[in-house]
């Protein structure tokens, strides 16, 4: 088999917490290189199940796929992120999307600059894992600066930030 190849399963919040560590658990075993846990709207939050996931297993990569900036705040996804993949022994990537706009805009958010809110997302959190000060703020403790941040695309505005950024 190709050694580039990697696997991954991808969990969801459609999922009870307790099954998405069974699976997990069963993936890694059978040698997955990496668990993904989709965080959609109002469905079950990442989480609690991504920190039981970095209990569970030892291996495999965890991926946060993905936050939003609409429902979290930057710092708040670095704040998560960072101790995730401290919990997990630096086996965290970060994905970083606009999300689902009608589930979003149903709760009276506005969701019209989505681009902007993806870009400025990204820098915020990428300085914060790497312990710079943003707007008179900085984490409290030293995240791990080269944590991957993914970020999820469609559009070809969107692709060309992607490859500008992430």
């Amino acid at each position: 088999m190709d050694s580039s190849l990697r696997l991954g399963i991808r969990l969801h919040g459609g999922l009870p917490p307790r099954r998405c560590v069974e699976l997990a658990s069963a993936a890694e075993a059978f040698g997955l290189d990496s668990i993904w846990f989709a965080e959609n709207p109002l469905e079950r939050g990442a989480l609690p199940t991504l920190g039981a996931l970095a209990m569970a297993t030892t291996r495999a990569e965890l991926g946060i796929g993905v936050w939003n900036p609409y429902l979290r705040n930057a710092a708040q996804i670095a704040m998560d992120a960072g101790a995730l993949d401290e919990m997990s022994n630096g086996r965290v990537a970060l994905g970083i999307g606009s999300g689902l706009a009608l589930p979003i805009q149903k709760l009276g958010i506005d969701t019209s600059k989505p681009l902007r809110a993806v870009k400025d997302g990204i820098a915020t959190v990428r300085a914060l894992l790497a312990g710079e000060e943003v707007n008179g703020v900085k984490l409290s403790w030293k995240a791990r600066a080269d944590l991957p941040v993914l970020m999820a695309a469609r559009g070809p505005q969107a692709l060309a930030l992607a490859g500008r950024i992430a």
